[in-house]
């Protein structure tokens, strides 16, 4: 018996090493179908995760006339010694009266006289800085905000019929029977169906609500020429 299993013994391991001199490989494993393929994300396509700030429509300033030339005028904002802006002066620039809407000229602005100016928010690589003017009032309100510039995006009626104008300075205006609407430079008189999208508007009013957008009840508004889309 011992002779018969030692001669199995020998007979396998002739058999195993006949297999290892084949050159014949094993086959490969199939791969899992669980395992995906090592692929990196595309992470140009995930988002930053903050969403980029909106570029402001116009910037605002608040001073004292520091110069005025005959087609610029440099502002000292408050708290300032030093000119902070100069505000180019071109057809498309209304200067007027803070408190009646009133339109002035150029030389009616004095040096040290308090003011606000609303510019294009792209100022001249320069020092000061220069931008174009879209208003400068004067003879501001001694109580409250300056006035508003702002151009009319959208009138709409809520479902109190109260009117609405939608405003670029994020701020929806309500406007009633009793709104004054002034005409620029004493114009026709201006009427409820007349405000239109386009339009350049001046607001007066002091509180807004904390809503988004604010909401505001102007004490009046002046009513300026409509201005071409993107302008």
């Amino acid at each position: 018996m011992k002779v018969i299993a030692l001669v199995l013994v020998l007979a396998l391991g002739v058999v195993g090493l006949a297999g290892c001199t084949t050159g014949e490989n094993p086959p490969a494993p199939s791969a899992s179908p669980d395992v995906s393929p090592d692929v990196s994300p595309d992470v140009s396509a995930e988002p930053s995760g903050e969403p980029s700030p909106e570029a402001p429509v116009r910037a605002s300033y608040t001073g004292v006339v520091g110069s005025v030339e005959q087609d610029r005028v440099s502002i000292k904002e408050t708290g300032s010694e030093a000119i902070s802006i100069v505000v180019t002066v071109s057809d498309e620039t209304y200067i007027l009266d803070g408190q009646t809407g009133e339109a002035k000229a150029i030389d009616s602005l004095k040096i040290g006289e308090a003011v606000a100016a609303v510019t294009r928010p792209i100022a001249a690589q320069s020092m000061p800085p220069q931008s174009p003017g879209l208003a400068i009032f004067i003879n501001l309100p001694t109580e409250g905000l300056p006035p508003t510039f702002a151009i009319v995006k959208e009138v709409t009626t809520d479902t109190e019929n109260q009117t609405w104008l939608v405003t670029d300075e994020n701020v929806n205006w309500r406007v009633s029977a009793e709104t004054p609407l002034l005409p620029y430079k004493a114009g026709a008189p201006v009427t409820m169906d007349q405000l239109k999208p386009g339009m350049r508007v001046v607001g007066w009013y002091s509180l807004t609500t904390k809503s988004m957008p604010a909401q505001a009840t102007p004490d009046k508004i002046l009513v300026l020429p409509a201005v071409a889309e993107g302008q």
